[in-house]
């Protein structure tokens, strides 16, 4: 079962908040990112299928930015009640907190950089048109490759 970009963000965004590591919007579109590409390497499926851009700083959902754009780069300070029961199974959710753990513990410019790996998804599309579409394919293409 495919989610939402929109519920992962919740879940991510509640999740730090809970354990006092409060996530900005930078790293939670980046965290977003890793997300989709492990769903891709480990499930052979995505995560959702809301589609990222290729901003300046490394992939973005556009719906989820806007959600909270308002934080600006400080962090997002959100809980949100009955999140927890979004996964339909264990290995997901697991995926997702193992992913956001790491994301959160990095500096936001180092995920910036490693989301702009040479010849990766974010990388293709911007070389294309800023702001373009990150293309699925080349999203699947990139996981199963690395």
């Amino acid at each position: 079962m495919a989610y939402t970009a929109d519920n992962i963000a919740k879940y991510v965004v509640d999740r730090c908040v809970r354990e006092g590591k409060a996530i900005s919007n930078l790293q939670l579109q980046k965290t977003l990112y890793y997300i989709q590409l492990n769903f891709i390497r480990l499930f052979d499926k995505v995560a959702f299928f809301d589609d990222f851009e290729a901003w300046d700083y490394g992939p973005v959902v556009p719906s989820v930015y806007e959600e909270y754009r308002q934080f600006g780069g400080a962090p997002i300070c959100m809980m949100f009640d009955g999140i927890f029961t979004i996964f339909s199974n264990r290995e997901e959710q697991q995926l997702v907190n193992d992913v956001t753990d790491v994301c959160v513990d990095m500096d936001p410019w180092d995920l910036v950089d490693s989301s702009h790996i040479k010849d990766g998804p974010w990388d293709i599309a911007y070389s294309k048109n800023k702001n373009a579409i990150i293309e699925l394919k080349d999203m699947f293409e990139y996981a199963k490759r690395n």
